[in-house]
């Protein structure tokens, strides 16, 4: 899923951007309990994609930041 929502991330739409940091930080909080380290991994992957700094919207990469800090 993570996969396939990934153009999200791009998205000029901060709706969209706030939305995806949002499904990834669900799926972190997920994947803590269940112990799936290539899922983490993957999680892991995309909330650094949205955590750079790069990411105006502070709301986005504090969610971002939240599900790497979870993980």
């Amino acid at each position: 899923i993570i996969d396939l929502f990934s153009e999200c991330c791009s998205s000029s739409n901060k709706n969209v951007r706030l939305s995806y940091s949002t499904l990834v930080l669900n799926y972190a909080v997920l994947l803590i309990e269940s112990k799936d380290e290539d899922g983490q991994q993957q999680v892991l992957s995309a909330a650094m994609e949205m955590g750079d700094a790069q990411e105006e919207d502070t709301d986005v990469r504090f969610r971002a930041l939240v599900a790497i800090g979870s993980l």
